[in-house]
């Protein structure tokens, strides 16, 4: 039978189990030891960064992942936990008009993955809580200055 206690724990295992177990510190450490290279490894490590309340720095990791080659669309496949995490930590730097557009344009598609759901809610909720003068200004294009709130973990692995 092959479970998961049988199987041998990955390199993204091992990085969430420090995350589990609250040291992100620790898991970059570990990320920087190892010397390997892929977009899931960065994107744990922008996740960790985003446990530490780094948002700031965790933006410019995921979006050299969206955006590899610099152009201004994401490729066709990027699993959609790089959207949500870039949208997560750009939403926690404040920077909701990028974040608003990245949430609408990319994944507004996949509404049912658990990170974009609650990043959905929390935008839901922000607006809600708007009064009518910013309701107003967003309907025209103008971000109210009220942050979004967003509760729980920061960032997901997968």
């Amino acid at each position: 039978m092959n479970d998961k206690k049988n199987k041998p724990m990955t390199f993204i295992d091992r990085i969430a189990r420090l995350l589990d177990e609250g040291k992100p510190q620790a898991a970059i450490d570990l990320i920087y030891k190892s010397n390997q290279k892929s977009y899931d490894i960065e994107n744990a490590y922008a996740v960790c960064l985003m446990r530490l309340g780094k948002f700031d720095k965790a933006i410019p990791v995921l979006s050299g992942i969206l955006y590899p080659r610099g152009i201004a669309s994401i490729p066709e496949g990027t699993p959609i936990i790089y959207q949500a995490n870039f949208v997560l930590a750009m939403l926690k730097d404040n920077k909701k008009e990028g974040a608003l557009a990245v949430l609408r344009q990319f994944i507004g598609k996949d509404r049912e993955h658990s990170s974009v759901a609650k990043l959905n809610l929390a935008v839901k909720q922000w607006k809600k809580s708007l009064n009518l003068l910013d309701k107003i200004n967003l309907a025209i294009g103008i971000i109210p200055n009220k942050p979004i709130l967003i509760d729980g973990i920061l960032g997901d692995l997968i």
